[in-house]
């Protein structure tokens, strides 16, 4: 039974290491796996279809697809939040200083964000979400949820070796 038991805790402790690294290396703003990127919603701005904390994918895709009741993901233009990553529905088409643009807006106040999207800061199409997983992803990046998913897990599996080596000697 012990030898059950260690093995259990090996391919544990084996599959949570490469899903922790597949994770931290997968979430975030440069995260790209087969064109989909994944991120943790931090505001509301659209609590009807995705909440805080919940890990939204969205599509690499040719912004020129994309029609108003879309929900695409973009780099902010806005002096406010510059350069953050947002996922807002598109109102409508328009330019802005002479490039392509979608009007967008949170779905939860239903106002037009203060500045467009411009279609070469489209990061993709939202496609789907996981509910309150972005909680766990931070929490992998933690040092506590590092220490205890993988080094509790690996410390335990080394005694168990350690136990079953000295009973043979």
């Amino acid at each position: 039974i012990a030898k059950v038991i260690t093995a259990i805790i090996a391919v544990f402790a084996v599959f949570v290491m490469v899903f922790t690294i597949i994770s931290v290396n997968t979430v975030g703003r440069d995260a790209d796996f087969l064109g989909y990127k994944p991120y943790i919603v931090l505001s509301d701005s659209m609590q009807d279809t995705f909440a805080v904390g919940d890990l939204t994918v969205s599509k690499k895709i040719d912004p020129q697809t994309l029609q108003p009741g879309d929900i695409v993901t973009f780099e902010s233009i806005d002096p406010a939040n510059y350069g953050e990553i947002v996922t807002h529905k598109i109102r409508e088409i328009t330019t802005y200083e002479g490039k392509q643009a979608f009007v967008t807006y949170g779905t939860t106040t239903g106002v037009d964000d203060a500045y467009p999207a411009l279609f070469e800061n489209v990061v993709g199409e939202y496609v789907f979400k996981l509910p309150k997983m972005g909680y766990f992803f931070n929490f992998l990046k933690s040092p506590s949820g590092y220490f205890l998913v993988i080094l509790i897990p690996f410390a335990i599996l080394i005694l168990a070796q350690a136990l079953h080596f000295f009973k043979l000697a």
